[in-house]
Order: structure tokens, then C-alpha cells, then sequence
């Protein structure tokens, strides 16, 4: 026996309607994403609780209640975006134990937040940091919530809504948060260096647009080889093993990502140099 909130208040749950919605969720649990379970359950026993023959009712009765309610919570969200957050939950479980599977999720939420910032460029700028160093904070923190989140995070999946997508909207909230200075200068500093003309601001910005124009086409030209080596290389960077003891590339650490030998790290690190430079040498023409 438990209780159900309905809009008549708390309402308490028979027997019949307790084994009626675990077979729901039974049911569910290979459909709908985490967030779409917990709403649906929720309005499942509301159904249930509403209907007073609810104990006598046959299994092709509970049946059909069920799929009025699954219905519902389709027409609600779309079915486009229940399956989005489905296909993610199970990436980001597979990523949990995987490591190929890990460079590919980070892989995907790297492409869709440049595509996020292109769209939305105010929403996903921090002011004080690069779009690029926007991206591999916020990556970094995504593999951190999913490796290892907080025991005290209390974070709650939304139906129709990919778990990724909550993760980086609620992280950049937080990072905006973390570079907001609040600086009050009560005397002018004494030796401060001229502040730059308009047209040296003017060329400083159309630099750092073109250079960024030229990395986003280099990674856009990318093979999809490529893409896997350079997403490992990244990875390896935001957790702090790019560099060896030695200073140089800690080119084991990326092809372990990947369960490669070290060679063939090195040559897709060489590929990945010499593409990056031709696109950067094409700023020059």
C-alpha cells in the first residue's frame, strides 16, 4: 500500500494499483528515459487512484489506462525527444564502463555545444573565457558527473530532455557563476598600460573570430578516425594526463582511450598537427 499526490490530494493506492504500476515500469524501463519513467508513473497512479473500480479492474483494462497515459506523455513531449533521451541514458551508462564509449559521449556533446553556441551565442558564453575553453570546462565537468557525481548532487532527469543537455545548462550555470567578479578599484592603479585603440580591438576580435572559424572548419573536415583520436586527446587533456613525467604528449595515456598500441597514436597525432596548420596558414592568405 502506498499514497499517491493527485490533484484531489493525497490519495492512498490499493494493492491492485501498486502491482499495476510496477508492471507499468517493468514495462517502461525499455521505452522511456529516467525522467519520462518518474512523470509517467506519477500520472499513471493518479489514473488509477482516480478510477474507483480500480481493484476490480482486468488486465486488459489496466492495460489500456496505461497506454491513455503513455499516449498522453507522447502527445506532450514528442516522440522525437522521448527517444533522444532515451538514446542518451543508455550512451551515458555504456560510458560509464567503457571508455570507447566515453570518448564517443564526450565526443557528441562537444559537437552539439558548438552547434549550441552557434545558435545561442549569449546563453553559452562566460564572460573571461574563450567559446573553446567554454566547451572543455563544461565537457570536463560532464565526464566528472558522469564518472563520479556528487553523493550530495541531487540531480533529477526531466522527461523529453537528454540527461547530457541538463548536465551542461545546469554546469554552465555554475561556471557563470564561479568567473563573476565583482571588483571595486578605490583608487586609479598608478601604472596601468594604455588602453588599446578602437581599431587595435577591432583586429584583436576579427583575429580571434577567424581563428576560430579555422578550428571549427578543421575539426568539421575531420575523418571520422580522426574525430575518435582527437576526442581521446582531449579527454586525456581535461583529465589532466596530457603530459607525461617528461613534458611531452602523453601519447599511452591516449592510446589506452582507445585500446590502440602508442604508434598508432603518434602517426594520428601527426595527421591531426598537420591539418590543424594548414587550416591555421589559410588565415595567412
Amino acid at each position: 500500500m502506498g499514497e499517491v499526490e493527485c490533484a484531489k490530494g493525497r490519495v492512498q493506492r490499493s494493492e491492485s494499483a501498486e502491482r499495476a504500476l510496477r508492471e507499468a515500469e517493468q514495462s517502461w524501463a525499455s521505452s522511456f528515459g529516467a525522467g519520462s519513467r518518474r512523470e509517467l508513473g506519477e500520472a499513471f497512479a493518479c489514473v488509477l487512484a482516480s478510477v474507483p473500480c480500480a481493484d476490480f479492474c482486468d488486465a486488459a483494462t489496466l492495460a489500456a489506462l496505461r497506454r491513455g497515459v503513455e499516449f498522453a506523455h507522447r502527445a506532450r513531449y514528442g516522440v522525437s525527444a522521448l527517444c533522444r533521451e532515451l538514446d542518451d541514458e543508455r550512451e551515458r551508462d555504456a560510458a560509464r564502463s567503457s571508455d570507447r564509449a566515453l570518448v564517443a559521449y564526450e565526443q557528441k556533446w562537444t559537437r552539439r555545444l558548438i552547434r549550441l553556441a552557434r545558435a545561442h551565442p549569449s546563453r553559452w558564453h562566460v564572460p573571461g573565457l574563450s567559446d573553446e575553453e567554454v566547451r572543455a570546462e563544461l565537457t570536463l565537468r560532464l565526464i566528472e558527473a558522469l564518472r563520479s557525481p556528487p553523493p550530495t548532487w541531487g540531480f533529477r532527469e526531466r522527461a523529453g530532455v537528454e540527461w547530457g543537455q541538463l548536465v551542461l545548462a545546469q554546469q554552465r550555470r555554475s561556471l557563470r557563476r564561479s568567473f563573476r567578479l565583482n571588483v571595486v578599484l578605490l583608487e586609479p592603479p598608478q601604472h596601468l598600460a594604455p588602453a588599446a585603440s578602437g581599431e587595435e580591438r577591432l583586429i584583436e576580435e576579427q583575429s580571434a573570430r577567424a581563428f576560430g572559424l579555422a578550428r571549427e572548419r578543421a575539426e568539421g573536415a575531420l575523418s571520422r578516425s580522426q574525430r575518435r583520436w582527437f576526442a581521446a586527446m582531449r579527454l586525456t587533456a581535461n583529465a589532466g594526463g596530457f603530459f607525461d613525467a617528461s613534458g611531452r604528449l602523453n601519447l599511452a595515456a591516449v592510446s589506452r582511450q582507445l585500446e590502440r598500441n602508442r604508434s598508432s597514436a603518434q602517426r594520428a597525432f601527426g595527421e591531426l598537427q598537420a591539418h590543424f596548420k594548414r587550416e591555421l596558414r589559410k588565415l595567412d592568405r
